[in-house]
């Protein structure tokens, strides 16, 4: 069990199968235009603090107090996190509170990709997925001074160097986010929430797992380094950690494919049809190819975020933090894992910005509404450098096909699409009497009587003899 800064306890997640594992981290709100007023701006609010808002603002507007909030959904799912943003007017004599909010922000990690998914939009390392031992390998060489000999004058040493063999390993996570169709606290004109969610940074965190208890230590056969104080019940003070002799970290991470909208940068038709996720108030949804490319052309405007572009690389740092140096400190603590570089770490982070994700809605009063809420998903790729012996990674039950008893993995998310929530205007109730009205006899019959109540009105002499001649018999 492991204790907070306020001492109470709280518990460590088991991310599954060894290997590279991805989680959503925080959110960081920069002073902005946007967020001018907020309190909690210019600060990572980390998902495991489960805080009860991240950034918060109040105001006046005549008696009532404006409050504006943002949150999270959820707690405890690091891998499906969420936040809301909520509007709150309260009235200073009393009386309910006024409210609306937003679409609901889902922001999703997938980790555990079945391996054969790797290579499935090509693989730049050429990886074999039926032997995943047989990849690129590079060897990094270490120098360490060693003490060789010692008299009552000199001392003398030596360069003791020792080879570490990495392979070269794909991985692939998809981060995904969403809007959820909701009417509660609506307070739009089509009844379900609207809005936009705008200059948000979500950190990611990267960590490579490994079981602690899946090896036998290498150290305990080796006695350079397995040094006891005594010859029975002794205790080792040499022992090596884990992270010293097998584990990986991220090299070098890029965009590979989207889904954003509907549409998959795999499309061969840019203007090809999208997913619509989930379609409410119509039982189809029909457009033409040009409805088609300008509703595109709309909801690509609200799923922009940085990066979004296949091949754009990810920034991989250290820290979570907003500010950086190019250069590595002097003072810099001496690099725990056997990696080439002290900058590459096991646990490492990325960013993507939320640069503008939202809701489009078309229609109006008389004619109805339609909302659409959009997705975007992105399949990061990683390469990734790993090290030493393991036990249960890649090992022959997690490669072999599901019908020879391989793992069967989860499809992935079903949500790479749109929510299109389409509601009646006032004028679907009139629809009957347009029909009538549209009648060709009907219609016939509606001008003659309206051209007879124009010249009873203008000539009464007509009137007369309409009369009297309807009044024989």
């Amino acid at each position: 069990m492991a204790f907070g800064a306020s001492g109470i306890p709280f518990s460590i997640p088991n991310f599954g199968f060894e290997g590279a594992k991805s989680n959503f981290y925080g959110a960081y709100f920069p002073s902005s235009s946007v967020w001018s007023g907020y309190q909690g701006i210019n600060l990572l609010h980390k998902y495991q603090d489960a805080e009860p808002y991240l950034v918060k603002s109040s105001g006046t507007e005549g008696a009532a107090t404006i409050i504006k909030t943002v949150g999270w959904t959820n707690i405890a799912t690091p891998n499906y996190a969420g936040m809301n943003f909520e509007w709150r007017k309260k009235y200073a004599l009393g009386g309910s509170d006024e409210v609306t909010r937003k679409p609901d922000l889902g922001i999703e990690v997938q980790s555990n990709i079945a391996l054969s998914d790797i290579n499935r939009q090509g693989d730049p390392l050429n990886w074999n997925v039926t032997d995943p031992m047989n990849v690129q390998r590079l060897t990094m060489y270490t120098k360490r001074l060693v003490k060789v000999a010692e008299t009552e004058t000199t001392v003398t040493y030596s360069y003791n160097y020792t080879g570490q063999e990495f392979l070269f390993i794909p991985t692939e996570f998809w981060v995904g986010f969403s809007l959820a169709a909701s009417q509660t606290d609506a307070s739009t004109g089509s009844g379900w929430r609207e809005g936009e969610w705008q200059n948000i940074v979500c950190w990611f965190r990267l960590d490579f797992n490994v079981w602690d208890n899946a090896y036998k230590d290498p150290w305990l056969d080796d006695p350079n380094t397995n040094i006891f104080d005594s010859k029975y019940n002794g205790t080792v003070s040499a022992e090596q950690h884990l992270y010293e002799y097998r584990g990986g970290f991220p090299i070098q991470g890029w965009i590979q494919g989207w889904n954003k909208a509907g549409w998959t940068s795999s499309g061969t038709d840019d203007q090809g049809d999208p997913v619509w996720f989930d379609l409410k108030g119509k039982t189809q949804g029909t457009y033409t190819s040009q409805q088609l490319a300008q509703i595109k052309e709309k909801l690509m405007s609200k799923v922009a975020f940085a990066p979004d572009l296949i091949g754009q690389f990810i920034s991989l740092y250290d820290s979570p933090d907003s500010q950086f140096s190019y250069e590595l400190p002097e003072n810099l603590e001496p690099n725990l894992i056997q990696s080439p570089d002290s900058s590459m770490k096991k646990v490492m982070y990325f960013p993507i910005n939320i640069v503008n994700f939202g809701t489009v809605t078309e229609g109006d009063f008389w004619n109805g509404y339609t909302v659409y809420y959009p997705s975007a998903y992105f399949r990061v790729r990683m390469i990734y450098g790993v090290y030493g012996k393991f036990t249960y990674l890649w090992t022959e039950e997690v490669t072999k096909p599901v019908d020879q008893g391989g793992l069967d993995y989860p499809n992935e998310t079903e949500q790479h699409g749109t929510t299109v929530i389409n509601t009646p205007g006032v004028g679907s109730y009139f629809t009957g009497i347009s029909d009538w009205f549209s009648n060709p006899i009907v219609l016939f019959i509606i001008i003659a009587i309206v051209i007879i109540i124009i010249l009873v009105l203008v000539l009464p002499w007509f009137g007369i003899i309409l009369i009297s001649s309807t009044g024989r018999r």
